[in-house]
């Protein structure tokens, strides 16, 4: 199963991604569950955000080994349509409203989800 849901082993993966935004000068704001980490993408994208989204996902991969990465962002963004694109280049995929995997359904906003093999 994704990310071991042992509520110890949880603390210290949430820790160590503490440290790891802290490390990386990043502020987006995520969400570490049992079932992967959540990311959202804010609003206005940084220069150097690409990379350090990227870097993002391999620490979640080999540090804190989930087998998913989900973000989301509101779906009335006027580049919605380009962030899509993106991470679709990126590997990811947009998640039905209706699944179990979203942990607050929600309209307003679009989630996609890449599978660490």
């Amino acid at each position: 199963k994704c990310c071991n849901k042992t509520p110890e082993s949880n603390d210290v993966k949430e820790n160590l991604l503490k440290t790891f935004k802290e490390q990386n000068n990043m502020d987006w704001a995520t969400t570490f569950r049992s079932d992967g980490l959540y990311i959202e993408i804010p609003l206005h994208l940084a220069e150097g955000s690409k990379e350090k989204f990227i870097n993002t996902l391999e620490f979640a991969d080999t540090t804190l080994e989930c087998k998913h990465v989900f973000i989301f962002f509101r779906k009335n963004r006027s580049d919605r349509a380009s962030l899509v694109r993106t991470f679709m280049f990126l590997g990811f995929h947009i998640l039905s409203p209706k699944t179990c995997l979203i942990p607050i359904p929600s309209d307003d906003y679009l989630f996609m989800v890449y599978t660490n093999d």
